[in-house]
């Protein structure tokens, strides 16, 4: 019997944690396990853990790291043919871990297995409008499918995400998220293992419920750092890269230009105005911002310019940042090459 481990990364959301790690063990199968690595030392999801007797469940708790570091110790430990990987802000509906099974025993070549991540219904109104936002051809029209269930031809690194992932460990061999990245690591792990040969799933029915950011602040940092993170990914793959997801920076290059006299500000006006009234006819086309009321889709015109500005400033902003110590560590390598060896003649 195939037997899986669920591997669960927290930092300072206790109550978020506790309703996670509630549902995943109501739902765990009896030979299946848990554990969690608490990030950061006195971390108050210790509070949490010390009141579950489950045997199934383990911790260890480590001075604070970076996420990708964090992540990576489900690699190292265990023997389980299966890691399903959970944010702590997720919760699992019934049946979960046994469609799960199902998969990857029907499947012995399945490498890889995902499924959308759904809004919650008991969240706020602005959390369900964040969550309406992503699954709109306009706002997010990449990854949309992360945010649907709705069924998709193919799976790719656009379609799957981390806080609903499960990998068959013997398929691994030595691939692991690169460490640094700033966000993006599912991304640019699925895209060099499913050009290695892995077999990659998607299932829309195999979703879970992740809770959204609280405040239109959190939501924006959190669009900055996908930025951020296609960015850096894009450094590493650049065949990865789709020219759409340029357009946000593009957009914001020109905003910067018009406020220098680079561009006429008459210019900026028009795709100003342009965006948001596709902004509008994306609200009233696509079924999740339809069902949040007029109010709603009135603010996802002007909510959708700011995602894209701070997914765009995201990633320009590590362009910038990172490119440049690429290419000097890059011309230093070939300088390198060039040189001649001490045993050679000048």
């Amino acid at each position: 019997m195939i037997s899986l481990v669920v591997h669960i990364l927290t930092r300072e959301r206790p109550e978020l944690f506790r309703r996670c790690l509630t549902t995943v063990l109501r739902d765990l199968p009896g030979t299946g396990r848990v554990r969690v690595v608490v990030n950061g030392v006195g971390d108050p999801s210790r509070a949490v853990l010390a009141t579950v007797g489950d045997p199934r469940v383990s911790w260890i708790e480590v001075p604070r790291e970076d996420r990708v570091s964090a992540r990576n110790r489900a690699f190292d430990h265990g023997a389980e043919d299966l890691i399903v990987f959970l944010d702590d802000d997720c919760e699992v509906p019934p049946g979960y871990f046994a469609r799960i099974l199902r998969a990857f025993t029907a499947e012995p070549e399945l490498a890889a297995l995902g499924g959308p991540n759904l809004t919650p219904p008991d969240n706020t109104r602005f959390q369900k409008l964040s969550g309406a936002l992503m699954a709109s051809w306009f706002c997010a029209p990449m990854v949309r499918s992360r945010y649907v269930a709705k069924p998709q031809a193919h799976a790719t690194e656009r379609n799957l995400i981390l806080c609903n992932l499960v990998v068959r460990r013997s398929a691994l061999r030595e691939h692991r998220f690169v460490s640094g990245m700033p966000g993006n690591e599912e991304n640019l792990f699925l895209f060099d293992w499913q050009r290695a040969g892995a077999r990659l799933a998607y299932d829309p029915e195999l979703a879970v419920w992740h809770h959204r950011r609280a405040s239109p602040r959190g939501f924006a940092k959190q669009m900055f750092g996908y930025g951020r993170g296609r960015a850096t990914q894009t450094l590493h793959a650049p065949r990865s890269l789709h020219p759409a997801f340029l357009v946000p920076s593009l957009a914001v290059a020109t905003t910067v230009f018009a406020l220098c006299g680079l561009v006429p500000m008459r210019t900026l006006a028009i795709l100003t105005v342009s965006h948001l009234a596709i902004g509008l006819l994306a609200a009233a086309t696509t079924q999740g911002l339809r069902a949040l009321g007029l109010g709603a889709a009135l603010a996802s015109a002007p909510a959708t310019l700011v995602v894209h500005a701070a997914y765009g400033l995201g990633f320009a902003a590590e362009l910038v940042h990172k490119l440049p110590r690429l290419l000097i560590n890059s011309s230093q390598g070939r300088f390198a090459m060039m040189r001649p060896r001490a045993s050679e003649s000048p």
